[in-house]
This record gives C-alpha cells, sequence and structure tokens, in this order.
C-alpha cells in the first residue's frame, strides 16, 4: 500500500502548460504542449522481482538488488511532491531494466483550495463549484499534467506511468462512483495525449469501491496482495485475469515487508499508448466516454 501524505495538500501553483483549444459545437480539446520526450519501452522481466519506494523512504537506504525500480512522484496526494523523486528515480533507473514511476490520484474536496484551483478550470470548461463532471474531469487531468510536469522538472523520462488508486484517500461518496471514474479517465487521457504508457494500482476491492464495476479502462495493472504476508510464493496468483479490474492484464503484484516488493507477471509490454482521437472521449457534452460492459464477477483474492 502506498500510504498518503500525513500533512495537509501544499497549493501549487495553477498550471500554465497546457493551452487548450476548443472546437465549435464538439467542443473536442486538443492540448498544446511540446511533443513528448520518447521513452524507453516499459518492460518487466518475467518472474523477476523490483522495488517500489517513496517519501517514506526519505533519509533510508533504498533496496538493493532490485531487477527493477518505480518511485513515486508525489507525497501521498496529487498536487503534492516527493522530495526525494530525484535521487530514487536516479536508483530507479540504475535497477537494471527501463524507470518506472507512480503518482496518487484522488477527487477534491468541495471547499479545499486544491478543488478550487484545480477543479474549476481545465479541457472541460468552467465548472459551477460542486462536484459534479465538469470539476472531476479537470480534476484528474489537471492532477496528471502536475504529475508529468515535477517528473519533467526533476529529468525523468520513465517507461511507464502508474495511477495509485486507493481508498485511504479521498473520493466521492459510493454514489457518485461515476466522478471518480471521470477523474481517472481525465488522468489517463492527459498521460496519453503527451504520448505516455499509462496502468492503475489497486485492488479489486478498492476499485470496486471507488470507480464501480462498470468502468473498464482496459489499462494494465499493478496489483497489491491482500495478504502481504504470504510474499513471494502467492505472487503469481494474482497474475491471473481474475485481478485486472481495469479489464486490462496484470503486469506486476505488490507485497510488502520492510518495503515494497514487485513480481513481474509474464506479459509482453506493448508500445505507449497513442493520444486519444477526437470523437472517443469528448470533454462536452458528458458524460466522457462510452464504458466497456463489466464482465463476470471476479473471483475475490485472498485475504488475511
Amino acid at each position: 500500500m502506498h500510504l498518503p501524505a500525513t500533512t495537509p495538500p501544499v497549493p501549487v501553483r495553477r498550471l500554465l502548460g497546457a493551452l487548450l483549444a476548443l472546437t465549435t459545437g464538439l467542443g473536442v480539446f486538443f492540448a498544446v504542449h511540446p511533443p513528448a520526450r520518447a521513452a524507453a519501452a516499459a518492460h518487466y522481466p518475467a518472474a523477476a522481482v523490483g522495488n517500489d519506494i517513496s517519501f517514506p523512504q526519505c533519509g533510508h537506504d533504498y533496496p538493493d538488488h532490485a531487477a527493477f525500480g518505480i518511485a513515486g512522484v508525489t507525497g501521498g496526494r496529487a498536487f503534492t511532491g516527493n522530495p526525494c523523486f530525484a535521487s530514487e528515480y536516479h536508483w530507479a533507473r540504475e535497477a537494471g531494466s527501463p524507470a518506472s514511476v507512480y503518482f496518487n490520484i484522488n477527487y477534491a474536496r468541495p471547499g479545499y483550495l486544491t478543488f478550487a484551483t484545480h477543479a474549476l478550470d481545465g479541457p472541460a470548461g468552467r465548472c459551477a463549484p460542486t462536484q459534479n463532471p465538469c470539476t472531476a474531469y479537470n480534476y484528474g487531468w489537471n492532477a496528471a499534467a502536475d504529475a508529468v510536469d515535477r517528473g519533467d522538472a526533476a529529468g525523468a523520462d520513465p517507461a511507464m506511468w502508474w495511477l495509485d488508486v486507493e481508498t485511504v484517500n479521498y473520493w466521492a461518496d459510493p454514489p457518485d462512483r461515476a466522478l471518480n471514474a471521470r477523474v481517472i479517465q481525465a488522468a489517463l487521457d492527459l498521460l496519453r495525449s503527451r504520448g505516455l504508457s499509462a496502468g492503475i494500482y489497486s485492488i479489486n476491492e478498492m476499485w470496486s469501491r471507488i470507480a464501480g464495476t462498470q468502468y473498464r479502462p482496459g489499462v494494465p495493472v499493478w496489483y497489491a496482495e491482500t495478504n502481504p504476508a504470504s510474499g513471494y510464493p502467492s505472487a503469481p496468483h494474482y497474475c491471473d485475469p481474475a485481478y485486472g479490474f481495469t479489464g486490462g492484464t496484470v503486469w506486476l503484484v505488490q507485497w510488502t515487508d520492510t518495503v515494497d516488493h514487485d513480481y513481474a507477471c509474464r506479459i509482453s509490454a506493448p508500445p505507449p499508448q497513442p493520444a486519444p482521437s477526437p470523437g472517443i472521449c469528448l470533454p462536452r457534452p458528458l458524460p466522457l466516454c462510452v464504458l466497456t460492459p463489466a464482465p463476470p464477477p471476479s473471483p475475490r483474492p485472498h485475504l488475511p
């Protein structure tokens, strides 16, 4: 589990990097942004074990002998920073396979400064100051843009961007799961608009509670064992499609003792996803995307 920061999010300045032009009638947006650097292809050696680290490891030794490394960009919540990201990314890059990163994503509480500064304006337009599909999309897009900008500022060029989706962070109440799904989709859209590969870290139960069972964006999955004490011997079990809560393939399985370990499932990594094409995902009119029907219920993970 990637724990959130224990201090309130620190407000950051308004994002100025992306200039958006909306076409008449359709409301389709195009981000005017410098082309993304060509990242190395995402690849995790089959059955290898790597590690992921973030702000909790600041001031501590980083893991030795990792087959691959994943570094956290954020400080536990959206729009916060990991003060050790630059050195941790260097560690991940030296681990032997192309480095990956992750960032925390959540929804914004109305009344919080982060809501006013990051949810009311964005690619979905100027929004009413309530939780609604417009604010959800703006917030998710801006949160992902902030994380990418932080990575760029540190000189990072990761092969994979993982979204950390956990109930320990704030989300809209269960009746509004569609708003949470919209936050997540907006973050994926931002990453794809910059030519970056994206996947999601969570588990079946948390994903169902946050985004519901109908939202399946089809991206790769980084799954957290629900019985971490089982460790390496049981990790391959979670590579099963039953744990692909996004409708995509499980790439990694995490367990924790004194540090986070990550088992690489036997998969072949595809190239980065292209930017979303006009007519597929539109910020206006709402809702954003046509969702894939949910498959039959998956078996529940092993519980402690």
